[in-house]
């Protein structure tokens, strides 16, 4: 609630219904290694202008089961490790699927 209202006050919104919940918890811990970096980039296609999304929308994602937090947390270190200057992105993850 805290982060869907700061995002809402500074004029975005958090689609959370797209969002895995798995990658965010293995990208917030995976920050202090990268800095950030990798939680941005699982955090950066759901963020939309807050006009877009309605304020009464804060419902369950529908990402649950696709990939559990030690796979997310494995492609991160591997993509850390082999191609950081890339965009970590749900297609660099289609082999854990």
């Amino acid at each position: 609630m805290f982060f869907n209202q700061l995002s809402r006050d500074a004029g975005w919104a958090i689609e959370w219904r797209e969002l895995s919940v798995d990658a965010i918890q293995a990208g917030r811990n995976f920050a202090y290694m990268d800095g950030g970096t990798i939680l941005a980039d699982v955090l950066r296609p759901v963020i939309r202008p807050a006009t877009e999304i309605p304020a009464d929308t804060l419902v369950a994602p529908t990402h649950v089961g696709e990939m559990t937090f030690s796979q997310h947390w494995r492609a991160m270190i591997e993509h850390y490790d082999l191609m950081p200057e890339r965009t970590y992105t749900w297609a660099s993850q289609i082999k854990y699927e």
